[in-house]
């Protein structure tokens, strides 16, 4: 929209200088206006008729025909190699379609336009150039991408800085490195209550809990010693979640960031928050996370707890 408005105002400047000097009988000015004004014109006309071609990569995109998409995309960056946003749908394809090493390669061309445009857009690079790094198994490097992309967290939206966080903390969990993995989750989880959401119910009005640790505290006590309370909870909780966006196809599932806030505090051996964070999220998905518990490797040493055996059992 930016370039948009600079180019119509570019367009203005010339015309108001060829009617200036036909108004004012300099027909000098007006002579050197007219031929600008033609050849701005046509360079303009030139360049636009490759929009199309990216219009044609967001409908193929959405028919999942990912290959014609990329195509289309390729045709168009091939005139205007310096669109940094077609780059970037292109490493979007390109990921779908599992080619992690080439999406990394069409990030890094969108990084290097990104100084083209808008100071938010490199969020959005760095946390899928992220993501593949992430899916190779570089976490080390995904870290620093997640990294890279938090630096402009005043800048989107809440439902992004959840994700961001969350993959940061997988990728630290896959190091082993479970203390920093709790953190990064604590981070995540700081986005959830923020969705409006009541975690307790005192008459009419729902409690907002300000601060992440004081927010910890009152999630486990609530979930340890309140569980015969939490009907009516979970009916607002679930109605808040529906009121934020119900026809998202990016929600967040907070209840992964439970369940892998508790493998973290399993493998650090703190039982009591490795079992309220596992309580937490098969309440929010039963069948799931039931599942999970009884499968994973991580929970072999919480077998034969009996808060575990009710947590799985039913």
């Amino acid at each position: 929209m930016q370039v948009i408005v600079l180019l119509a105002l570019l367009l203005g400047i010339l015309v108001a200088t060829f009617v200036f000097g036909i108004v004012t009988k300099n027909f000098l000015l007006s002579l050197v206006a007219l031929p600008s004004i033609y050849f701005y014109v046509a360079a303009v006309l030139k360049e636009w008729r490759y929009i199309p071609l990216r219009e044609r990569s967001f409908y193929l995109c959405k028919l999942k025909r990912y290959q014609e998409a990329i195509a289309a995309c390729d045709r168009f960056l091939g005139r205007l190699p310096g669109y940094g946003f077609t780059w970037f749908n292109r490493g979007l394809l390109l990921f779908e379609l599992k080619r992690d090493r080439e999406a990394i390669s069409s990030y890094d061309k969108a990084l290097d336009c990104a100084k083209d445009y808008y100071k938010g857009f490199p969020y959005r690079v760095w946390y899928h150039r992220g993501l593949a790094l992430h899916r190779l198994g570089r976490y080390k490097q995904a870290i620093a991408n997640y990294d890279e992309s938090l630096k402009y967290t005043k800048t989107y939206h809440r439902n992004l800085r959840y994700q961001v966080w969350y993959h940061r903390g997988l990728a630290l969990q896959e190091l082993g490195l479970y203390r920093e993995a709790i953190s990064s989750y604590d981070r995540a989880m700081q986005y959830m209550h923020r969705y409006k959401q009541g975690w307790q119910q005192k008459g009419e009005n729902e409690v907002e809990i300000a601060e992440p640790q004081d927010f910890w505290y009152a999630l486990d006590n609530l979930w340890c010693d309140c569980l015969d309370k939490l009907q009516s909870v979970r009916l607002r909780y679930e109605k808040a979640i529906a009121s934020h966006n119900p026809d998202s196809k990016h929600k967040p599932d907070f209840g992964d960031a439970f369940y892998n806030r508790a493998c973290c505090f399993a493998a650090a051996g703190d039982t009591d928050l490795a079992l309220a964070n596992l309580q937490q999220a098969i309440y929010l998905n039963p069948s799931e996370y039931r599942e999970k518990a009884k499968a994973d490797a991580g929970w072999d040493e919480y077998r034969r707890d009996r808060q575990f055996q009710r947590l799985v059992v039913g």
